[in-house]
């Protein structure tokens, strides 16, 4: 500690910062320039002041309080009370150093060559992304087996209603499953840590795997047995038959039903909106020239699988056969169907979108590999396989281009599930029938010369089936690592295609039996379309639980580098603490009108007030999540800083 020798009564003294004054043995807290000053008769005038404030007296033994003054006069100021980025704000967050990325977003250093802002923080991974999880359906079984694509272990089995099928992965990676059987809606959290704890017994209560095998907790009696087991619900009473599970870039989770109607649902209030569906919807055919225009109206029908593009429109591939011609469109935005495209021949199954928003589509009944609607042309084509080629393990083959999305090509070729390979945009498909795996290499100069490529998903080199596996695969899904996923009816197992080789990948050779029976699944279960084509990024998080009950919200500060044609999105809720669910998202899009507060393009700092979300953010710590996005993974946002600035008036310390 630093003793100055004192002046004369009422004077004053310049002092360094963080240097103690001694007068007649009373210690007044010195911060920067001069203070403290004592009166000849010893009591203090609190003469000095700093930025218009007077300075308060240290006093021994005292709490240190992050002021800018030593409050207990050990002649250290604010020592282990400073936050991370060294201030007295309230969470500041390095987030270069802090907080949890998930798999689309990286650390960056201040000076990595591709890091244009030469300032540390988090930006989006320059591979493709999805989540370490696939979600498949054993529908003989009622439940759904989760596997780790990265361990290739099964990491646990839940119960999910009658003839569960269709799933979809949401933006927080969480699996939600959708019953052929009883319409039951069910979602599992992927991250067993945030699971809450219901029954209030100190643990988590989830399945657990044991000699390799997943066992099941929860039971058609008591869904919600696992804890991981957030929501498990029949959604309507007159919608026994759920064939359509998507999310969209908002978040927002909807749902198809075979008997007509699509509906949404929130993802974490399970607030569920009113049934769509079409009436007297724009019918838009072919003209001379193959482009769709509007010819009449016409109604839509059930769903039997769904996707959403980035722009947030919703496209329904329909489950009778005789409407498998139509791909209706629906704005999730304004809540309207926009439109109802008509190809001439009736091919379609599974549904997927790509980076340009174009939709793809299985063949089945009609036609032969796999269908492409262009929405920015207006143009349907169907890439048949050709009648011509003999199909064998790693054989390839040009297209037949088909206008208008018209039937041909080798018969027995139709295809269920299809997906788009985020790191090259080629398109695979399940030829069910044939136990291959169709990789439609698509040559965007000239579709017609794209090309078709055959891997013997369920067969030997030489073509022969595998023992104790028969044709069927449905779905098709990537891994972060580039590995597609593909399962169907024909076996219990799943396997792993190496993209660089066209075969089995080395690490299962004949792929692995995983969950119980045959699995039925083809939507997006690993999450790869949605965080690559719906709602392409990454995300950082981060729950601050430092904040004094006293403390209210003020505004949010963030630095962030964000480059024309780059988002960084943030939004804010009370986290979940023990058995307590967490809050609402906020901003809310019904409530506040937005989703999420944006960062403003080439600002180099920004603040959110926060002060009309104050009241719903209070009653417990405070989780922030940042969503990168771009247009071109070649040019990407960074976020350096993050602060939540409070107001400590009401504290009293």
């Amino acid at each position: 500690m630093r003793k100055l020798p004192y002046g004369t009564a009422g004077g004053a003294r310049w002092v360094a910062a963080g240097a103690l004054v001694a007068a007649a043995g009373y210690l007044v807290a010195c911060r920067s320039g001069i203070l403290a000053s004592r009166s000849d008769a010893g009591t203090d005038t609190r003469l000095g002041f700093v930025d218009g404030a007077p300075v308060p007296p240290c006093v021994p033994g005292s709490r240190e309080l992050c002021d800018g003054y030593d409050n207990n006069c050990d002649g250290v100021i604010d020592e282990d009370v400073r936050n991370a980025c060294g201030n007295c704000r309230e969470f500041c967050l390095p987030a270069a150093e802090l907080g949890t990325l998930d798999e689309g977003a990286i650390r960056v250093t201040a000076d990595d060559p591709a890091n244009p802002s030469h300032r540390a923080g988090v930006t989006l991974a320059q591979s493709a992304t999805s989540r370490r999880f696939l979600w498949a359906a054993n529908h003989t079984d009622n439940s759904v087996t989760k596997f780790d694509m990265a361990t290739e272990q099964e990491d646990g089995v839940y119960w999910a209603g009658l003839d569960p099928s269709r799933t979809a992965v949401d933006l927080d990676g969480n699996a939600w499953i959708g019953g052929r059987g009883d319409g039951r809606l069910t979602k599992v959290l992927w991250d067993k840590t945030t699971c809450p704890d219901r029954n209030g017994n100190g643990q988590v209560d989830t399945s657990s795997v044991q000699g390799g095998k997943s066992v099941l907790v929860n039971s058609a009696s008591d869904p919600l047995a696992d804890e991981c087991v957030v929501f498990s619900q029949v959604t309507r009473s007159d919608r026994p038959n759920i064939r359509g599970l998507a999310v969209g870039p908002d978040g927002m989770v909807w749902i198809g039903y075979s008997d007509g109607g699509i509906q949404p649902i929130h993802p974490t209030t399970f607030n569920r909106g009113p049934l769509y569906q079409g009436r007297n919807v724009p019918l838009w055919t072919a003209d001379g020239a193959g482009v769709l225009r509007v010819s009449g109206t016409a109604d839509t029908g059930g769903a039997y699988g769904l996707v959403v593009d980035s722009k947030g429109l919703l496209y329904v591939a329909p489950v009778a056969a005789e409407e498998r011609t139509d791909l209706p469109c629906f704005d999730t935005v304004s809540r309207t169907w926009l439109a109802i495209y008509r190809r001439a021949a009736r091919c379609s199954y599974g549904i997927a979108v790509d980076g340009k928003d174009r939709i793809w589509t299985g063949s089945h009944i009609d036609c032969t590999g796999v269908g492409l609607f262009d929405p920015a042309q207006r143009r349907f084509h169907t890439f048949a396989v050709p009648d011509s080629v003999s199909v064998s393990p790693g054989a390839t083959s040009a297209v037949t281009l088909i206008a208008n999305g018209g039937a041909g090509g080798l018969a027995g070729y139709d295809s269920t599930g299809v997906a788009v390979e985020p790191k090259t945009g080629h398109v695979w498909t399940s030829f069910y029938q044939q136990g291959y795996t169709g990789r439609l290499e698509l040559d965007e100069r000239d579709l017609a010369q794209s090309h078709w490529r055959f891997i013997g998903t369920t067969r030997t080199a030489t073509g022969e089936l595998l023992p104790g596996v028969t044709t069927d695969l449905r779905g098709v899904g990537f891994d972060t690592a580039g590995y597609a996923w593909t399962l169907g009816l024909g076996s219990d197992r799943v396997f792993k295609l190496d993209p660089a080789t066209n075969q089995r990948a080395a690490s299962l050779p004949e792929g692995k039996a995983i969950g119980v029976g045959a699995h039925y699944t083809y939507s997006d279960f690993t999450g790869s379309t949605v965080f690559n084509f719906t709602a392409p990024g990454g995300g950082w998080r981060h729950v601050f639980d430092a904040r004094a009950s006293c403390a209210k919200l003020q505004r949010l500060h963030w630095e962030a580098y964000v480059p024309p044609g780059t988002s960084v999105t943030v939004r804010l809720r009370v986290a979940a603490v023990g058995a307590s669910a967490p809050g609402d998202w906020l901003p809310d899009q019904a409530t506040d009108g937005k989703a999420s507060f944006g960062y403003p393009t080439d600002a180099g700092g920004a603040d959110v007030d926060l002060a009309p979300y104050a009241a719903r953010l209070e009653g417990g710590p405070t989780e922030v999540e940042v969503r990168f996005a771009t247009s071109d993974r070649k040019v990407r946002p960074v976020l350096h800083v993050l602060q939540l600035v409070v107001d400590r008036g009401s504290c009293v310390y």
